[in-house]
């Protein structure tokens, strides 16, 4: 269901990675034990807090000088990228889309993106082309933070990716988008000399996204190739992000610095 991986960082800080499993989590709770022991005393006198019940989703940090608190706050000023709230789910959003042509002579590309959640791809192609490859650079960046993971280099073929996978993965998303967008596509290659394919209302599902991938910004680039020349990039920014409007938020600042 979930795979935690805990460690110090130094003699006040410590580190946890909670990576979840394929469903989402509506809860996270706990019961904790703490034993308390002098040091450097005279007395053998230990203390013992148990059975205190930890509420990951529900954390309120009131003013007394408490456990729960002490606890509380500490989770709440870290470096994390918990969601504001649960259940653990996420969201893709689209800041910008860009989508430069390399080569006028053989196709023209038009690329928008409305309310930062569905894009339009308009490709009118002025030769026949019998495949369309391409690669793929993929670049992630934990909100807040300013570490870069890099997803790249793997290839992506267009007509292959209309009949898409069922497992979690990033070709698996692209071509489910693909599918379920308002499109003209053939249904095979090749693409006819001096057609106009559209895919509208085109959204990113964060279902077909392994689920440890949230509350990042990303930056992706697609770089479409024609009997191996780059022909046009599809290029887009934004964010992966649990079910709350801070994470857009998180991005610009994140972006800025």
């Amino acid at each position: 269901m979930a795979k935690i991986e805990c460690f110090l960082e130094g003699r006040k800080t410590l580190a946890f990675q909670l990576t979840t499993g394929s469903k989402d989590i509506p809860n996270i709770v706990g019961i904790s034990d703490l034993n308390l022991h002098i040091v450097n005393g005279k007395r053998n006198n230990n203390m013992r807090h148990k059975d205190f019940r930890i509420d990951v989703c529900n954390m309120r940090i009131g003013q007394r000088l408490t456990l729960l608190n002490f606890f509380h706050k500490g989770l709440e000023q870290a470096d994390s990228n918990l969601p504001k709230k649960c259940p653990l789910k996420q969201e893709i959003f689209v800041k910008k889309l860009h989508c430069p042509v390399m080569k006028k002579e053989i196709v023209a590309v038009e690329c928008s993106v409305q309310d930062m959640s569905a894009m339009t791809i308009q490709v009118t192609n002025y030769i026949t082309i019998k495949k369309l490859v391409g690669t793929v650079d993929l670049k992630l960046t934990p909100l807040p933070g300013n570490r870069i993971f890099r997803i790249g280099g793997f290839g992506l073929d267009l007509c292959k990716i209309l009949q898409p996978g069922k497992k979690p993965s990033l070709l698996t998303l692209i071509g489910h988008s693909v599918l379920q967008s308002d499109n003209n596509l053939p249904k095979k290659c090749p693409f006819i000399m001096n057609s106009t394919y559209v895919m509208r209302n085109l959204k990113l599902d964060a279902n077909y996204l392994p689920k440890y991938i949230t509350n990042y910004g990303f930056e992706f680039i697609g770089r479409f190739l024609v009997n191996n020349e780059n022909v046009f990039d599809v290029r887009a920014l934004g964010a992966i992000c649990s079910s709350d409007t801070d994470c857009i938020k998180a991005e610009v600042n994140s972006s800025a610095t």
